[in-house]
Order: structure tokens, then C-alpha cells, then sequence
């Protein structure tokens, strides 16, 4: 094993004969999740029926998790910016079930 050099501190190079294995720490991470073995199975069965792999719908998953967080906040900092607006009136309960 030999270090990457100085300007890369955490650039693994691994050298066995003529093959190079490079592994760049914190790119990604491994999860482990607990589940019951029935589950896991059709969820499996079921990523590999729509092409899919667990691993891949996950980081789907965890992107949109984090995705809608921030859209949570998008809209709540909207809000915050229209509070003072004001349509001028009050709108009765047929006016605004109008369509």
C-alpha cells in the first residue's frame, strides 16, 4: 500500500502486480439498515422486477428526503416575505370556492 502523495492525503493506492485499485475516503458512505427478512427480500424482488437495485432507490430516496426538506423551507421563507401582503378585502366563503 502506498500513500497518494502529498497533495491528497486521503488517495489510498492499492498496487498488486499490475492492477490499481484507487479509493478516495468520504466520497461514499455505507449504511447498514435492520429489517425482517421477508421485507428485505420482496423489496429485492421488487427493485430487480422494475430494473432497479436497493442501493440506487435508496440514494433516490434519501435525495428527494433532502430535496423536500429544503422545499419545506423555500416555501415557508415565501410565506415569511408575503405575510404583509393584503388582497385589500375580505373574500366571503362562496368567493373563494369559486372556480
Amino acid at each position: 500500500m502506498v500513500e497518494g502523495g502529498t497533495s491528497s492525503p486521503s488517495l489510498l493506492i492499492f498496487v498488486d502486480n499490475t492492477n490499481f485499485v484507487y479509493t478516495i475516503k468520504g466520497v461514499k458512505k455505507n449504511v447498514t439498515f435492520t429489517t425482517e427478512g421477508g421485507l428485505l427480500q420482496a423489496a429485492r424482488k421488487k427493485a430487480a422486477a422494475e430494473g432497479k437495485t436497493l442501493n440506487g432507490l435508496f440514494r433516490q430516496w434519501i435525495s428527494a428526503y433532502v430535496q423536500n426538506d429544503t422545499s419545506k423551507q423555500s416555501y415557508f421563507a415565501v410565506m415569511k416575505r408575503l405575510e404583509n401582503v393584503s388582497s385589500g378585502r375580505r373574500f366571503t366563503r362562496d368567493e373563494m370556492n369559486e372556480r
